[in-house]
């Protein structure tokens, strides 16, 4: 079912605690949250006419539109984003176990205990199955709905702009690119799914989260930190497969792609931990953290957009342009993160010499015909 798929795709980890640190903020937050609803639903609209179960995700198919340099970008921005993510992710976690326990203390070890097992997981070639994702997402949803969430350094949110909360919040929403890999879904199914996650969100940032209070609601915490830890070793296990990927052709035998995915799996789970470590010692914020996946996040977008724009035509194409300028806008609330996607941008182009012709034709030949699906 698309409506689910894509729901499940970008309400995770974030559910359980973005909506009430941002709180504070007021309505300044209502308006990043509703900003990115609208903002998705475009970008839903302008990437459903390249959707399909063989487009190989966002960077294949920025990759297939614009060459190998932006490919490459993409790739490097998700490990950069979902990296830094994987702080605060397992700090949630650590939170949740916290709160079940009813022990402050356990708080920094459950962190480190869960960066740890997504490393060795990932390490030992472990995939999570198929039904974790709808299941997390239910679980997910549950939690809201009995207020077991958390709020972390939530009294700061209110020093910055609904634009800086926006690009705080991309956290929330990376996952509507999983829209390439659908079946020619419908019109109605993303845009059932674009209001499907807003309402889930803005339901999350106005519901008390104050359920903590009984074994019904330690249960819960201990629940959702289940979905932290597993979610941790998904996010980790991605950016040991995309820089596995990057080197395609220096490492082409499967002890090579082996080795380098549990190094990569140990260096995000290092560099993810040194982040913990600090946002629980106070030394940076949670939300100088999220800076840097939601800069990731909308570099994704922007070249997203920008290759549906590529290769629609009429209303898509229009629905494109549109999520391209509305991310692209709230790119410099990012501070110095924007700076470290340019970068990425430049180093892709760099390292991949004169690979980036396009090669937008043989894209569309391997899509579905679809003319007589679309109605």
């Amino acid at each position: 079912m698309p409506v689910l798929r894509l729901a499940a795709a970008v309400v995770g980890v974030a559910g359980l605690f973005l909506p009430a640190t941002l709180r504070p903020a007021g309505p300044a937050a209502l308006i990043a949250w509703c900003y990115h609803g609208a903002a998705g639903l475009l970008l839903l609209l302008a990437l459903r006419p390249l959707a399909s179960p063989s487009s190989g995700g966002v960077a294949a198919v920025a990759g297939m539109v614009f060459g190998a340099p932006v490919q490459r970008a993409l790739r490097w921005c998700y490990i950069v984003g979902v990296t830094a993510g994987q702080a605060v992710v397992a700090t949630v976690g650590g939170h949740l176990v916290a709160a079940a326990a009813s022990a402050p203390w356990v708080q920094l070890p459950a962190t480190l205990v869960i960066l740890a097992g997504a490393a060795v997981a990932t390490a030992g070639g472990w995939r999570a199955p198929a039904w974790v994702s709808p299941a997390g997402f239910a679980a997910v949803i549950a939690c809201i709905l009995a207020g077991s969430t958390v709020a972390l350094s939530g009294a700061g949110a209110a020093a910055f702009s609904w634009p800086q909360l926006a690009v705080i919040a991309v956290f929330a929403f990376v996952g509507w690119e999983s829209v390439l890999r659908l079946a020619a879904p419908p019109v109605w199914a993303v845009a059932a799914a674009a209001g499907a996650v807003a309402a889930i969100y803005l339901s999350a940032a106005t519901l008390p989260h104050d359920g903590t209070a009984g074994p019904a609601g330690r249960a819960l915490m201990a629940l959702a930190a289940i979905v932290c830890a597993v979610a941790c070793q998904r996010n980790v296990a991605m950016v040991a497969d995309l820089a596995v990927a990057d080197r395609a052709g220096v490492e082409a035998t499967a002890t090579g792609r082996g080795r380098t995915r549990a190094v990569v799996a140990g260096a995000c789970a290092l560099v993810a931990a040194g982040g913990a470590v600090l946002i629980g010692q106070e030394r940076i914020s949670v939300f100088s953290v999220l800076l840097i996946p939601g800069a990731m996040g909308l570099a994704v977008f922007v070249t997203a957009a920008l290759a549906g724009a590529h290769a629609g035509r009429g209303w898509a194409r229009a629905c494109a342009l549109l999520a391209a300028a509305a991310y692209l806008t709230l790119l410099p609330f990012a501070g110095y993160p924007a700076w470290l996607a340019v970068i990425l941008f430049v180093l892709a182009f760099a390292v991949s010499g004169g690979r980036h012709a396009l090669v937008l034709p043989r894209f569309l030949r391997r899509l579905p015909r679809r003319s007589e699906r679309s109605g």
